[in-house]
């Protein structure tokens, strides 16, 4: 199967604009989406409507207050829009805040994880090249670090 690059996940993810995000969170397009939890992580599956091999957008929420452990995707790329609550970003030592409106490029193989202050949560739209989550085999593209 032919993934895209990281290059090329760049370009078409920073195309996408806050008028599609918003369409993808309507109720009644999240309504008709598979949902699943994994590691801590509630998700929402296909939110853009596709089913494709190369490319998953999901919706994902952590709400547990607290450090998530730091994990890595060896084949996946992703980039993260804020799309409400707050959280630490964690990757190696560094810590950065993040809030509603903000992005994150999380290429493959950084170390990376959240911290949920007492309180709050996060939820983002994770756009990935090829999807943690292989469509054929269930597989998930997520191994804890450190």
């Amino acid at each position: 199967m032919d993934y895209l690059t990281p290059e090329q996940n760049y370009i078409i993810w920073h195309a996408v604009t806050d008028g599609q995000i918003q369409e993808w969170l309507k109720p009644e397009n999240l309504a008709k989406r598979d949902r699943r939890t994994f590691e801590g992580f509630e998700i929402i599956n296909s939110i853009d409507g596709k089913q494709d091999d190369a490319v998953e957008v999901s919706l994902v929420r952590i709400s547990k207050e607290g450090p998530h452990p730091q994990h890595i995707h060896y084949y996946s790329d992703a980039h993260l829009v804020i799309t409400s609550g707050r959280a630490i970003f964690l990757s190696g030592t560094s810590r950065i805040e993040m809030k509603a409106g903000e992005r994150i490029d999380v290429p493959r193989e950084m170390p990376h994880g959240f911290e949920i202050p007492v309180g709050s949560y996060i939820e983002f739209v994770s756009l990935q090249s090829p999807p943690i989550k292989d469509k054929h085999t269930g597989e998930e593209d997520f191994y804890i670090v450190g």
